[in-house]
């Protein structure tokens, strides 16, 4: 069974709940195309956060996945940065632990994946409106994954 919900950076975590009503991990989460945000005023704006990467964190099991995807080039190395530099330290305090909460699964910040590598292809994602006009345009999609960690969250510090 799978279950789609819009959600929101704000959203909170009683607004975590499956399609049910109960409350379940969430196993894939996408942020696709989200608004860039060019001016550096608007840039708190962006939708991908260290907070979001924590809400994500407490709801999300091992293994689980976050899709970002983005014809911005510079929007999703923003948020591959963010997702990639929200480590236990950043929460905790303690600067000597830089365990990350989820795991960019292309290690080169100037690598991304296409549409034809089998991580991409294994989510059977349908393409958003957006994705189909830049691709019909002939323009890059740049694309990440990341897997949740068995990092733990301490939820006392949040």
């Amino acid at each position: 069974l799978t279950i789609y919900r819009n959600a929101s950076a704000s959203s909170s975590s009683s607004d975590a709940k499956n399609g049910s009503g109960s409350s379940s991990p969430l196993r894939l989460v996408s942020i696709q195309f989200p608004d860039p945000h060019f001016k550096n005023k608007q840039k708190k704006r962006r939708v991908v956060t260290s907070e979001l990467v924590r809400t994500l964190a407490k709801h999300t099991d091992p293994d689980a996945i976050i899709f970002i995807q983005s014809d911005v080039q510079t929007v999703l190395d923003d948020m591959r940065e963010v997702i990639r530099n929200t480590t236990v330290s950043s929460i905790d305090g303690n600067d000597s632990d830089n365990r990350v909460y989820f795991q960019d699964q292309v290690e080169d910040l100037k690598e991304y994946i296409d549409d034809t590598d089998e991580r991409y292809l294994e989510m059977k994602l349908v393409p958003t409106e957006r994705e189909g006009s830049v691709t019909k345009q002939g323009l890059p999609v740049f694309r990440s994954i990341f897997r949740r960690t068995a990092i733990l969250l301490e939820t006392d510090n949040n």
